[in-house]
């Protein structure tokens, strides 16, 4: 069994732990909120794993598995127990839940996944005219298709940068 352990991401000056087990990374479910054993789909895939505390002390905490964490997000109901500081820090969270929900369903990551599709296409056609090609008319579509990938890769790029400062922006509001 495979462990490592390390911050899942640092938000509102929180850290927010995980450990990976065998490549599933199990989320510690205290920091953003409390009990999640009671729900009647989640309870049966959470876990009690030993991850260190923010004093470094290491104890068991309960964990879910990182594809159910944003979803159940959108379950934390709002109390009048709750802190003005931790509902806004619920409210951004499931804030960019939404935006990465959106992302998906709307271009952003969907289409990434698109031009990557290319990209793979356009490295194999391009393996397969070299081989053949020395000299002879086919090293001008060879060329044309280098061209093109290189606007796909820069389109890539482009996409990266967009994602990456939208996210920033989240972080930063």
């Amino acid at each position: 069994m495979k462990k490592q352990i390390g911050k899942f991401l640092q938000f509102n000056g929180k850290n927010i732990y995980f450990l990976a087990v065998d490549g599933t990374y199990w989320i510690a479910v205290r920091p953003i909120c409390g009990e999640i054993k009671e729900d009647r789909k989640l309870g049966g895939e959470v876990s009690e794993q030993p991850l260190h505390d923010a004093s470094g002390r290491l104890q068991k905490m309960v964990c879910l598995p990182e594809k159910f964490i944003y979803g159940w997000l959108f379950q934390i109901k709002y109390s009048n127990t709750m802190s003005d500081t931790t509902k806004e820090n619920l409210s951004t969270y499931k804030w960019e839940c939404y935006q990465i929900l959106y992302d998906h369903f709307h271009g952003a990551i969907t289409g990434r996944t698109n031009a990557l599709k290319e990209k793979t296409t356009l490295d194999a056609t391009i393996a397969e005219l070299e081989k053949k090609v020395m000299e002879s008319k086919d090293y001008q579509r060879l060329e044309e298709l280098r061209d093109k990938k290189k606007a796909v890769n820069a389109s890539l790029r482009k996409m990266d940068n967009d994602i990456v400062s939208s996210q920033m922006a989240l972080w930063k509001s």
